[in-house]
This record gives C-alpha cells, sequence and structure tokens, in this order.
C-alpha cells in the first residue's frame, strides 16, 4: 500500500510554472543538454552522454512530447521582473501511458492507473529554490487531472540529491531497473507514490 505524497512547503519559487508550448522546444532541448549529464553516475563516459542526448533528447523529440497527448510537459521559467524573464530553468514532463514497469505493477496490481513522471530537470541557478517542489506539483496534478491514481519514477541510484528530494516528498522505493544510456546500463531506484 502506498502512501499519498505531499510535496513540502517551501517559500515561493522564483520561477513561474506554465504548460510548454512548440515555441519553448530549444529552451527545452538546451535545458536537457545541460541537465542530464547531472543525473548520470560519474562512471558514465561523456560519449555516452552525449549520444543519449543528441538521440532522445533533442528538439524533435521535445516536440513530440508537447504534441504527444500522452504527454504533458510544463516549463519553469523566469518571472517578469527579472532581467532574463520568461526564460526556461527547467522541465518536468508526465508520462500519461507509460510502458509496463514491474515492480511498479507488482506494488500497486494490474489495474492500477498509473502514470511516470519522466522528466525532472533543473538548471543548477534554480536548484535549491523550490522550484523543483513546484515542477513536480504541476507534473503530478497533470496526472491526477487524467484520474490516474499513483506515479512512478526511475533515478539513478547514484544521483544521491534526485533520490533524497524524490525520498522528501512520498515517493518510496519499490524496486531497480536498468537504464540504458546509449549502451551503457545504468542502474535506476524505481519510486512509487499515490496521489
Amino acid at each position: 500500500m502506498t502512501v499519498p505524497m505531499t510535496v513540502p512547503s517551501e517559500t515561493p519559487a522564483p520561477v513561474r510554472i506554465r504548460p510548454a508550448t512548440l515555441e519553448d522546444v530549444p529552451a527545452v532541448a538546451r535545458v536537457a543538454a545541460l541537465t542530464f549529464p547531472d543525473a548520470c553516475p560519474p562512471t558514465t563516459p561523456q560519449e555516452a552522454k552525449d549520444e543519449h542526448i543528441a538521440r532522445n533528447l533533442n528538439e524533435q523529440v521535445i516536440a513530440g512530447w508537447i504534441t504527444d497527448a500522452r504527454h504533458v510537459v510544463h516549463v519553469a521559467v523566469r518571472p517578469e521582473g527579472h532581467d532574463d524573464a520568461g526564460a526556461v530553468l527547467g522541465y518536468v514532463m508526465a508520462d500519461l501511458a507509460p510502458e509496463e514497469e514491474p515492480d511498479v505493477t507488482a506494488a500497486v496490481g494490474p489495474d492500477t492507473r498509473v502514470g511516470c513522471l519522466s522528466k525532472l530537470y533543473l538548471l543548477p541557478e534554480a536548484r535549491g529554490t523550490g522550484a523543483a517542489a513546484a515542477l513536480l506539483a504541476a507534473g503530478l496534478d497533470a496526472m491526477r487531472e487524467h484520474r490516474l491514481t499513483h506515479a512512478w519514477l526511475g533515478t539513478s541510484v547514484a544521483n544521491h540529491r534526485a533520490n533524497a528530494f524524490y525520498e522528501k516528498v512520498g515517493f518510496r522505493r519499490v524496486g531497480a531497473r536498468r537504464f540504458m544510456v546509449a549502451g551503457t546500463p545504468e542502474e535506476d531506484n524505481v519510486r512509487l507514490t499515490a496521489l
């Protein structure tokens, strides 16, 4: 049985969260390219990270997420009053119809409506500001709006900061999976929460 998650109350984030548009694609691709390496273990070869970014986080792929009804993408942008108002600082992508994850199915059963928090990335300058919690809330709200009852995510076992954050907000570890970064196997924690 899972316990509903709660996003910790924090001071208001110095960002505005809004749905992503096709105009955001270049900026989201830039954030993806800059932040994906941070989520990888230090043992991941640079060539593998570069190949993964080029193949899976390019503008065409990101535009596909934004236009596909199975995904909901939100961006965190600098609010008005900043020199760089409107600049994209991070993004979240909720997958409303993910492929089955065996450890998740074992934890909640095959008939449970489950979504996947597939992506949540922030530029370093926005970390520790509450922006991650704001993006997380937007992604989980999108799943609730589509009547999903649980959300899962995968996070590298070596990404201690992300694992601590997800643990804090109620995502419990229910298993592990192998995640391929351009042919390099990485180990992920599989985490689950009730919505």
